[in-house]
């Protein structure tokens, strides 16, 4: 799972503690560590990675990894999620997301990812064209940021190949920034303890974790051509 958060001070170069993207982060990790169980094993504080090959330590971005076993259907299953904070403004000299994003689109089941969609200019295909996508891996997308749903339907689902192993969350409004951290919580806590629910289901409880902030009218394209086999 690879999720970017909003935000850091970038006069200062190293995170703001009272903002909303890194409070988001905790919530998530302690959600990990201390409720689910999961162990950390990676922790890298401080570092960006610039187009022209420069690796600078400065505290900008932060990257956590956590690793838990669990069984689903029957089967032992290793579960790995991975959290990065990172500028993901495409007019940033930073590429570390572009970096990240490219080996969670390759590689993850589970991509979340929480930003400002910038009118659809944050997660452009083109903005990605050394992605090798595997045709053949099912994959779910959540783009919670506002009003996702007409910006990257289309695009994805032809990178994939059609909606056969693609299926994206998107939403059609305004996502405020305090409701973050919930909102990880509430859609990725089925997948950490190999739940198996419905989208219907996992849909209500995103919208539950909006809190008093009210719909942002998430849904789920890709489903209907979906199988279940146990």
């Amino acid at each position: 799972h690879r999720l970017s958060w909003r935000g850091h001070d970038r006069r200062k170069h190293r995170p703001n503690r009272r903002d909303d993207a890194y409070l988001a982060m905790n919530e998530l990790s302690y959600h990990l560590k201390d409720e689910l169980g999961f162990q950390q094993t990676r922790v890298d504080s401080g570092f960006r990675n610039y187009r022209d090959g420069r690796h600078v330590h400065d505290g900008t971005n932060i990257l956590r990894v956590y690793v838990k076993h669990i069984t689903a259907l029957g089967q032992p299953l290793r579960i790995r999620v991975q959290i990065l904070m990172a500028d993901s403004d495409p007019e940033t000299n930073d590429v570390t997301f572009e970096k990240y994003w490219v080996q969670a689109e390759e590689r993850a089941n589970i991509i979340h990812f929480d930003g400002h969609s910038n009118l659809g200019g944050a997660l452009p295909l083109e903005r990605f064209p050394n992605v090798k996508w595997d045709l053949e891996k099912y994959q779910i997308m959540f783009f919670n940021s506002c009003s996702t749903y007409p910006y990257f339907n289309g695009d994805y689902f032809q990178a994939k190949g059609g909606s056969k192993t693609l299926d994206l969350v998107t939403t059609g409004l305004p996502t405020p920034t305090n409701i973050s951290g919930s909102n990880a919580v509430a859609f990725l806590e089925p997948f950490l303890e190999g739940k198996t629910i419905s989208w219907q289901t996992l849909m209500s409880r995103l919208e539950q974790s909006n809190k008093e902030e009210g719909t942002s009218l998430t849904g789920v394209s890709g489903d209907e051509d979906n199988e279940w086999s146990p």
